[in-house]
């Protein structure tokens, strides 16, 4: 029996991390309290790229903060390879792309979200990170700090305060790169770098503007399921995981229903 199994044997999951983590709540990278507070300050023009973009489901989003151990919890029993949940009884409830258009809202169709070089035109990869990254002077490599985007996304205001509408298709084409780091880093695919988007996801902020074309389910899904066997495989190797990425708000949602 691996440590792992032990411990889901035991029902000592999230109790084993905590001992193991300082008594530190597990690190769930999906900010849906922040998210909500962005998406809540947008006019107008902003509500309508995101729209346009097929993510006006994600407008509606009004949640403060997600019940960590619960998470944690879900991603110690989901089943990346045969994308499923196995429940304390042993109850097995099917995960699926299709589980993600009910959720969000998403239209499970359509071309598949570019991620290698080879699915975009050349140079295309370099050119997002040169746009959007910054270098870390303490390992030399690019992150794209999602705080960035969020101040972008906020947008000059007027004498007024309020935030000025997007006044043309350059304002609306930054908008809508700059939505999808903050969406896809805070809320659909983060990853464990804390404040930081994963460079994975540079290709799918690239066709931002034509996001409507694009399977953003199985895209969201399958980065969901990746985290759910980085997670297992640490569990199984020491018994507990400091945390993880991946949509735990899919989760938390599918199993309501």
């Amino acid at each position: 029996m691996s440590r792992g199994e032990y411990v889901k044997f035991h029902g000592v999951v999230v109790a084993t991390q905590r001992a193991n983590c300082g008594r530190k709540q597990p690190s769930v990278i999906c900010r849906t309290d922040a998210f909500s507070k962005i998406i809540a300050a947008f006019d107008e023009s902003r509500r309508s790229c995101v729209r346009k973009m097929g993510f006006g489901g994600m407008l509606d989003l009004k949640i403060s903060k997600l019940p960590r151990q619960l998470c944690y919890w879900l991603m110690s029993r989901l089943d990346g390879g045969n994308s499923y949940l196995v429940g304390g009884d042993g109850h097995v409830l099917p995960i699926t792309a299709s589980h993600w258009e009910y959720v969000f809202g998403f239209q499970n169709s359509g071309l598949p979200v570019p991620v290698k070089e080879s699915d975009l035109p050349p140079g295309t990869l370099k050119a997002m990170a040169l746009k959007y990254g910054e270098k870390n002077t303490s390992t030399s490599k690019s992150t794209i700090i999602i705080a960035k985007s969020v101040k972008e996304l906020a947008g000059p205001v007027d004498g007024e305060g309020k935030i000025k509408p997007l006044a043309n298709q350059r304002d609306r084409a930054s908008f809508m790169e700059n939505f999808m780091i903050v969406l896809l880093g805070q809320i659909l695919c983060p990853s464990t770098d804390g404040g930081n988007m994963s460079l994975k996801l540079l290709g799918a902020v690239s066709v931002a503007k034509n996001a409507s074309l694009y399977n953003w389910c199985e895209f969201c899904h399958t980065w969901l399921l990746d985290y759910g066997d980085a997670c297992q495989r640490k569990i199984d190797h020491q018994g507990y995981a400091a945390g993880t990425g991946g949509c735990v708000l899919f989760l938390l949602v599918r199993l309501s229903y």
